[in-house]
């Protein structure tokens, strides 16, 4: 599930997007479709199983974390699914004014992949803040 995707080399968010319009994942680059629905908030997901991809696995419960976040954050300063391709990630929120990234974590990850987030985060200018 994705909230953001890729529209013609534009990021577009799944509130804005047109239903049965071609997009592509921010992260794998493979094709995605719009859900809409009265039970959940609208989304991408992958036409095809891309388990390799982070935000092909990211839940409903995420998001909803990443979105109170930027509630509590100051108006317009926050971002979502923010990309950094110097260094292939898409961070979960950003605080763009502090310079300061918000990392929602609910499932297992090695030591070594927290190592290696927080040092090409902080490589950037960011302080990384894990939720």
């Amino acid at each position: 599930m994705a909230l953001f995707a890729k529209d013609e080399g534009d990021t577009i968010s799944a509130w804005d997007a047109i239903p049965r319009k071609p997009y592509r994942c921010l992260e794998c680059n493979a094709l995605l479709n719009l859900r809409k629905s009265k039970r959940k908030f609208p989304h991408f997901y992958h036409v095809f199983r891309a388990t390799s991809c982070r935000l092909y696995r990211k839940s409903e419960k995420h998001f909803l974390i990443q979105y109170e976040i930027q509630k509590r954050l100051p108006q317009g300063e926050a971002v979502l699914e923010k990309s950094f391709p110097v260094i292939g990630r898409i961070a979960d929120v950003v605080w763009e004014k502090k310079k300061i990234i918000f990392e929602i974590q609910r499932s297992f990850i090695s030591e070594k992949e927290v190592e290696e987030r927080t040092f090409e985060y902080q490589s950037l200018g960011y302080a990384l803040v894990w939720i």
